[in-house]
């Protein structure tokens, strides 16, 4: 019984835009992809990765093989995301999703530092609160942290949009 409770678990998953209009899948998250994941995901259209993972930089020859463009942030496990670094991944996604590309958000276990990422993405640019695109999120990958709102890097991160915002 143990055992069929780890099968079931996916190593990614797709997370649907709510504005989309594509028809591919344009934003997956997941945990630290093996080549034959790398290759599954590039036969379905992704052509980006933000890597979270400070442990390990990527599979940096097989994405240039594959001409996947990775943003590698390395972030210790456990640790706070700084504002800083969400910054620069959510910048990523919108850029690549702008153009129509497909991209994979990852960390080793997909559940907590890709969330930070992905989630106040999400929030910006799907114009979602913070909330709701973690409750979106975790609807497509369960495992996914359920307070990221709640995380000092992201409170931090969303309070200098915010004003941003109302300087603009």
């Amino acid at each position: 019984m143990t055992v069929s409770c780890f099968t079931k678990r996916r190593y990614y998953d797709y997370v649907p835009l709510p504005s989309a209009t594509k028809d591919r899948p344009l934003l997956w998250i997941g945990g630290m992809p093996l080549p034959w994941q790398i290759r599954d995901m590039h036969s379905k259209g992704v052509t980006a990765i933000v890597n979270m993972c400070e442990e390990f930089p990527g599979h940096e020859s097989l994405y240039a093989d594959l001409g996947i463009d990775q943003c590698w942030l390395p972030t210790t496990d456990y640790c706070n995301v700084t504002p800083e670094v969400i910054a620069k991944g959510v910048a990523f996604i919108h850029r690549k999703i702008q153009t129509g590309e497909s991209v994979y958000v990852h960390c080793k276990s997909g559940i907590g530092r890709c969330a930070m990422v992905l989630v106040p993405y999400l929030a910006k640019h799907q114009h979602m609160s913070i909330e709701d695109a973690n409750r979106w999120a975790r609807e497509y990958r369960p495992a996914l942290i359920g307070d990221v709102g709640k995380r000092p890097g992201v409170m931090k991160y969303l309070e200098k949009e915010n004003n941003s915002a109302k300087i603009n």
